[in-house]
C-alpha cells in the first residue's frame, strides 16, 4: 500500500527549488547588469568629455579624470543624488580643468519626475544651459543665470543642487574655487561662506559707489535653522543692508538672536563680494 508524501514536505521541496532557481537566475544576472551599468556610465562620461581618450576613476572620491591621448587631464566628472519631486534625480557633471562645466546629464536609475514636466530636465535644452558656467548655478529666481522648468522648480532646483554638489567634489579634487558664473555681471554680485548648517550664499547688487541696492540671501544649499539662522532671508535683516557701502562690518548691523554663525557668514560673504569689486 503506498504511502501519501506530507504536504509541508512538498511545499518544502518547491520552496527549496524555487529558492535555488532564482538564486541562480540572479547570479547569472548579476554580471550582465553590472556590465550593462559600466557601459551606460562610460557612454555619458564620453558624451560630457568628448575629448578625453580615457578615464580614470579615483578610488577614494569615485571622481572620473579624463585624459587625452598624451595622458594629460583634461577634465573631470562626478555625480551627485538630490531629492526631486518624484524621487531621486541623478546629475552627472563635467567639468573643465579651469572649473568650467562642460556638460551635465540627468536621469538615474531611480529618476521618476513628472513626464511633460520634471522629466523634461532629460532633454538637451535645459541641460545645455549649464556648459560653460562656473558653479555655484543658481535658478534666475534665485539670481542665478538658470531657467527653471516651466512647472518643474523643484526638479530644477534638485538638478542646480546637484551640479553644485558635484562640482564641490570636483573642485576639491582639481584645486580650482568655486566662484560662481554670474559675479560682477551689471553690478550684481554672490559668494558664500559657511554658516552654521551649510553655505550661506548672499547676492548683492551694488551700485557704482560701492553701495548695496538690492540684497537676496540663501540659494538651493540653504539650510540655516527655521527661526533662528533662516531669520537671515526675512526683510527685517535684509534691510538693515539697503544703502550700506561694501564692505559691512558686524557693528553696523543688528545680529539674528541665537543666531551668531549665520550671521557672521553673511558679512563675511559681503566681505567677499567688496574683494571682487574692487
Amino acid at each position: 500500500m503506498s504511502k501519501k508524501i506530507p504536504a509541508w514536505l512538498v511545499l518544502t521541496v518547491i520552496c527549496v527549488v524555487a529558492a535555488a532557481l532564482l538564486a541562480a537566475t540572479n547570479l547569472a544576472t548579476k554580471d550582465v547588469i553590472a556590465a550593462n551599468a559600466q557601459r551606460e556610465a562610460m557612454e555619458t562620461l564620453g558624451k560630457l568629455l568628448p575629448d578625453a581618450a580615457a578615464f580614470e576613476t579615483l578610488e577614494d572620491s569615485g571622481i572620473s579624470v579624463g585624459k587625452d591621448g598624451s595622458g594629460s587631464v583634461i577634465g573631470y566628472a562626478a555625480a551627485a543624488v538630490t531629492q526631486g519631486f518624484g524621487g531621486e534625480v541623478e546629475t552627472t557633471v563635467a567639468a573643465r580643468v579651469d572649473g568650467t562645466i562642460n556638460g551635465i546629464s540627468v536621469g538615474g536609475s531611480n529618476f521618476a519626475e513628472t513626464a511633460g514636466l520634471g522629466a523634461r530636465a532629460k532633454e538637451p535644452e535645459f541641460q545645455a544651459q549649464f556648459a560653460g558656467k562656473r558653479a555655484p548655478v543658481a535658478l534666475t529666481k534665485d539670481g542665478g543665470r538658470i531657467e527653471a522648468l516651466s512647472g518643474a522648480t523643484i526638479t530644477s532646483r534638485a538638478v542646480v543642487k546637484g551640479v553644485n554638489e558635484a562640482m564641490e567634489q570636483i573642485a576639491a579634487v582639481a584645486g580650482f574655487s568655486m566662484e560662481g558664473d554670474a559675479a560682477g555681471a551689471g553690478g550684481k554680485y554672490s559668494a558664500s561662506a559657511k554658516g552654521f548648517a551649510g553655505p550661506v550664499r548672499v547676492f548683492l547688487t551694488v551700485d557704482g559707489n560701492r553701495t548695496i541696492t538690492e540684497i537676496r540671501i540663501g540659494d538651493s544649499q540653504f539650510a540655516e535653522t527655521e527661526g533662528l539662522g533662516a531669520r537671515a532671508k526675512e526683510e527685517a535683516f535684509l534691510n538693515q543692508f539697503i544703502g550700506k557701502t561694501i564692505p559691512v562690518s558686524a557693528e553696523e548691523i543688528d545680529g539674528i538672536t541665537g543666531a551668531t554663525f549665520t550671521t557672521n557668514a553673511v558679512i563675511e560673504a559681503i566681505g567677499t563680494i567688496a574683494e571682487m569689486a574692487q
